[in-house]
C-alpha cells in the first residue's frame, strides 16, 4: 500500500504523544468528502473488515502509514486510531492540558492503552504545586468523566516524591503492568500511598528505585499488589521493596517470575512469607549488576529459600562475575535448594561495552565455566536438567545468525548503506546552494562532460567493490570468531555438550543494558538537560 503524505493538525510546542493527534469523530468536511469519494470508487469492491484490520495491524509501528489509513475511509479510521493513540506521553504541565482537550472525545480516549509519565525537571522538597502531583490527577479525572479509561500499562520515570495520597480513589484501577524508572521516595508511607493507585498490578519493573526508609516502614499498612512477575534492575530500593512485599499473608504471595540483582541486602520478612515465595517462584533470573572483582559477597540471602525453581538464568553476567570466588556462579549454584531445575541459562555481556570479536573470544576463554559444569553434573537439583543455554551479547554474531549466507550479508550491508546515504542526502542537501550552482553554469547540466561522467562511474564502481570486499571480510570474521566462541564454550562445558543439552546463541547487544546504579542528578539544570538528551 502506498504511503500517502498529509499534514495533520499538530499541537504547538513539544509533541504530546507518540503519534500526532487525528481528527476525532467530529471530522472536518474535507475528510468526510474524501471518505465519500473513496467509498464511491470502491462500492463494487468488498474487502472484509477483518482483513482490513489485519493489514492495519501490520503497520502498528509506522505512524505515517497509520495516519494515511485513518484519512482513507471511515471503515479504516477506528483501527488506525487504535494504534495511533495507543500510547500517551506527558512530560510537562502543558501536555497534560493538551491531553485533556485532545482526548475529550471518548472514542479517542478509549484507544489509550499505555501512559508514559516522564518528569524532565527535578521536583524540589516541599513543592506541592508540581505538575506530576497536580496536573496528572486532574487530567486522569477529566478523561475518566465520560468513559473510564482502559489503560493497561503505565511507565513513570524521573519521579521525585510523588504525592497522590490525598486522592481516595485509585487512578489506575485496571492497570496490570507498571514500570518505574528513577523514582525516589523519602519514606515508606509515600511509597505505599503511591502503590495504592495500582491495585491490580501483576507485572512490576523497578529500575533505579530509591527510598530512604526506616525498618518499621517495611510493615507499613496498605494492600500489596498481586504480583506474578517482578523485575528489579539495579535498584537501591530492592531491600525495602522485597521486605515490604513479603510482609503480607502467605496465601497472597503468588509470584512466579522473579528477576533481581545480586546485592548486599538483608531479608527481614516472616518465615511463612519466605516459604510461600519459595513455593511460588518458578522462573528466576539473577542479574550481575557489578563490574568489579572486589565486590565480594558471601552469597545471596534469598536464593536458598526458592525451593520450587524450574528455570534459572544468570543474566548479563559480567566477566568478573563469572570468575571463581564469591559471588561467582559456582557459589550461587551450590545454594540452590530446589528439587528439580529443568533449564539453566547464562547470558554474557563480556563487560558493558562493545568489544572487537577477537577480544570477545579471548574473554570467553577466561571465563571459568568448568567448575559450573561439574556442579551441574553432580548436584541433586540438576539431575533432571534438560537444557543449558549460553547466550553471548554481540550484534555481529546476532547478525550472522539472521544472515548465515555471505550473499545475504552483503545484500543487507549494501541496503543499509543505501538507506543511510539517502537519509544523509535528504537531511544535508541545500536546495538554495544547488539552485545557485545550476544558475551559474546551466550549460553543464544540459551538456555534461563525458570524461567527467566516466571518471565518476569508475569511482562509484571502485567504491562499491571496496564496500563489497569489506562486507565479505566482516562476514568471514564473524563466522570464524563465532566458530571459535562456540568451541570455547563447548570445551568449558564438556559434560553438558556430550549430553546434547548445550545450546549456544548470540544476542544483539543493542538491547538496553542493566548497569549498576548511577548517581542521581540533584542540580535542576543538569538533571533536565541530561534526561532531555537521553530520551529524545
Amino acid at each position: 500500500m502506498a504511503h500517502s503524505r498529509f499534514s495533520p493538525a499538530h499541537l504547538s510546542g513539544c509533541p504530546l504523544a507518540t503519534a500526532p493527534e487525528l481528527p476525532s469523530s467530529a471530522s472536518s468536511d474535507a475528510a468526510i468528502d474524501a471518505d465519500d469519494q473513496h467509498e464511491t470508487l470502491t462500492k463494487h469492491v468488498y474487502i472484509p473488515q477483518e482483513l482490513l484490520d489485519s493489514i492495519i495491524d501490520c503497520l502498528h509501528d509506522d505512524s505515517e502509514s497509520l495516519r494515511a489509513c485513518a484519512l482513507t475511509a471511515r471503515s479504516w479510521r477506528p483501527r488506525s486510531q487504535t494504534h495511533i493513540h495507543h500510547t500517551l506521553k506527558v512530560t510537562c504541565r502543558w501536555q497534560c492540558t493538551q491531553a485533556e482537550n485532545v482526548y475529550s472525545d471518548p472514542a479517542l480516549a478509549s484507544c489509550i492503552r499505555e501512559l508514559h509519565i516522564q518528569d524532565l525537571s527535578l521536583k524540589r522538597y516541599g513543592d506541592r504545586e508540581h505538575w506530576v502531583d497536580q496536573c496528572v490527577p486532574a487530567m486522569l479525572s477529566k478523561l475518566n468523566q465520560d468513559h473510564p479509561l482502559a489503560i493497561e500499562s503505565v511507565i513513570i520515570q524521573n519521579g521525585h516524591d510523588i504525592e497522590w495520597g490525598s486522592h481516595p480513589d485509585p487512578f489506575f484501577p485496571n492497570v496490570t503492568k507498571l514500570t518505574v524508572r528513577r523514582l525516589n521516595f523519602r519514606v515508606g508511607a509515600e511509597f505505599t500511598s503511591f502503590m495504592r493507585h495500582f491495585p491490580r498490578v501483576s507485572s512490576l519493573t523497578l529500575d533505579d528505585f530509591t527510598i530512604a526508609y526506616r525498618t518499621r516502614d517495611i510493615a507499613a499498612p496498605g494492600p500489596r499488589p498481586p504480583l506474578r512477575d517482578l523485575e528489579i534492575c539495579s535498584s537501591p530500593g530492592q531491600e525495602f521493596f522485597m521486605n515490604w512485599f513479603l510482609h503480607q499473608s502467605p496465601e497472597d504471595i503468588q509470584l512466579q517470575s522473579f528477576v533481581y540483582p545480586i546485592e548486599r541486602w538483608q531479608v527481614r520478612a516472616p518465615k511463612p512469607s519466605l516459604k510461600a515465595l519459595g513455593a511460588s517462584v518458578k522462573d528466576l533470573t539473577i542479574v550481575f549488576a557489578f563490574a568489579s572483582p572486589h565486590y565480594l559477597l558471601k552469597g545471596d540471602p534469598l536464593l536458598p529459600h526458592l525451593s520450587s525453581l524450574r528455570n534459572l538464568t544468570f543474566d548479563h553476567t559480567t566477566l568478573f562475575g563469572t570468575l571463581y570466588g564469591p559471588p561467582s556462579i559456582p557459589v550461587l549454584l551450590k545454594e540452590i535448594s530446589a528439587a528439580h531445575v529443568s533449564t539453566v541459562r547464562f547470558r554474557f555481556m563480556l563487560d558493558n561495552q562493545y568489544t572487537p570479536l577477537e577480544q570477545s573470544v579471548e574473554k570467553l576463554e577466561r571465563i571459568n565455566l568448568g567448575h559450573a559444569d561439574t556442579i551441574l553434573d553432580d548436584l541433586q537439583p540438576f539431575h533432571e536438567l534438560q537444557d543449558v543455554t549460553v547466550q553471548i551479547c554481540s550484534r555481529d554474531w546476532a547478525k550472522l545468525m539472521r544472515l548465515p549466507d555471505a550473499d545475504d550479508w552483503i545484500a543487507a550491508d549494501t541496503e543499509q548503506r543505501r538507506v543511510f546515504s539517502e537519509k544523509y542526502c535528504v537531511t544535508s542537501r541545500r536546495p538554495t546552494d544547488l539552485s545557485a550552482l545550476r544558475a551559474s553554469s546551466p550549460e553543464r547540466d544540459h551538456h555534461p562532460d563525458p570524461e567527467v561522467e566516466r571518471v565518476h562511474r569508475e569511482a562509484e564502481l571502485s567504491l562499491e567493490r571496496g564496500n563489497i570486499r569489506r562486507a565479505r571480510s566482516d562476514y568471514e570474521k564473524a563466522r570464524d570468531t563465532w566458530d571459535q566462541a562456540t568451541s570455547v564454550v563447548q570445551k568449558a562445558l564438556p559434560t553438558m555438550a556430550s549430553r546434547n543439552m548445550l545450546r549456544i546463541e548470540p544476542l544483539d547487544d543493542a538491547a538496553p543494558e542493566r548497569l549498576s546504579s548511577q548517581p542521581r542528578y540533584y542540580n535542576a539544570y543538569q538533571y533536565e538537560r541530561a534526561h532531555r538528551v537521553l530520551f529524545q
